[in-house]
């Protein structure tokens, strides 16, 4: 029996980290019988694997954009293929586990193309175990905005207006539909801020949620895909054509490479969200994310989930945060768009 132990996201809570974490300890992890599968969801034994590959991500991105019912159905069929390869080779290879580490796996939901993924995995594994990440979504919308949206020229107040209106993130409904397919007691709820907040490890968590042996594992949580300073997000998104895409890093790394490594660069700010509209989340958000906590969440106390540090509490004057922006505006103007 191959146990399933999957990890969905949420995207911006830590889903980066815990996939590097998965590729580095690779070698140790197969030792255990513990596999990783590639973006064509393939395993390390298989012809033409990719060693390089941390996630399965664009297989399943695939069957997210089938343009028609038949290409989904055609490629739904080779899913299932792939899954039964999957399960006439385990026995062979010592295939004890396959954690598939894939944020995009919570897209989609209502649909064909998202819930029959889960269907299937369903299907091919009779064990499985869900570890899902969430963070308050006052921060998840600040840092996917500065993670994406500010790229598409898109104002923070009009991105927040636009998660308010579709009431984004939905972690509780993500977790009930996870525990639909995968049985309740086999969803783990881990909000990450929480985490941080009381010094514990959230790699190490994740691999103790999944069951894993972490003896001779490498568990240092390194931080990666950190966004721009929100400051320098709202600058650059005033900058017509300065992107190409959602995905250009262009800026990040100019930027990078100029200030060369000062932290200013990737700081986050707690009052970029005035107390008007964290208020606004909040009061949206929290009734339904109480819901998630009783039904999903038994070591972490929900009233504790939206406290920032006293740090964050630190208002900074309109002075200084005009002045900011008219640095930041002069920077990218003369070393950016040269």
């Amino acid at each position: 029996m191959i146990e399933l132990v999957l990890h969905p996201g949420h995207s911006k809570c830590g889903s980066t980290s815990v996939q590097r974490a998965l590729l580095r300890n690779r070698n140790e992890l197969e030792k255990n019988g513990v596999f990783l599968p590639d973006s064509n969801m393939k395993l390390s034994f298989e012809e033409g694997f990719r060693k390089q590959d941390d996630t399965p991500r664009a297989y399943f991105k695939k069957i997210h954009e089938a343009s028609n019912d038949d290409e989904l159905d055609r490629l739904l069929n080779e899913m299932r293929i792939r899954l039964e390869r999957i399960r006439e080779l385990a026995e062979k290879f010592n295939v004890k586990k396959i954690i598939i580490s894939a944020e995009n796996l919570i897209n989609k939901l209502s649909l064909k193309n998202g819930y029959s993924i889960h269907n299937l995995l369903a299907e091919y594994f009779e064990k499985s175990r869900v570890v899902y990440c969430i963070r308050p979504e006052d921060d998840f919308i600040q840092s996917s905005w500065q993670q994406w949206d500010h790229k598409l020229g898109n104002s923070f107040e009009d991105y927040l207006s636009d998660c308010l209106n579709k009431g984004m993130p939905n972690y509780f409904f993500v977790a009930n539909f996870l525990a639909k397919i995968y049985g309740k007691k086999n969803i783990r709820v881990i909000p990450i801020n929480m985490l941080h907040r009381s010094n514990r490890n959230l790699i190490r968590m994740f691999f103790v949620e999944s069951r894993v042996p972490v003896r001779n594992l490498d568990t240092s949580n390194e931080v990666f895909n950190e966004t721009l300073n929100p400051y320098i997000c709202k600058v650059a998104s005033q900058v017509e054509g300065l992107y190409e895409n959602v995905h250009d890093q262009s800026v990040k790394d100019i930027l990078t490479k100029f200030f060369n490594g000062n932290t200013l660069l990737n700081k986050s700010s707690y009052t970029f969200i005035c107390q008007e509209q964290r208020k606004k989340i909040q009061d949206l958000y929290s009734p339904r994310t109480e819901k998630l906590f009783k039904k999903f969440i038994s070591d972490f106390q929900f009233d504790e989930f939206y406290k920032k540090t006293s740090e964050d509490e630190l208002e900074p004057s309109e002075a200084i945060r005009k002045a900011y922006e008219e640095l930041i505006a002069m920077f990218i103007t003369q070393i950016v768009k040269q």
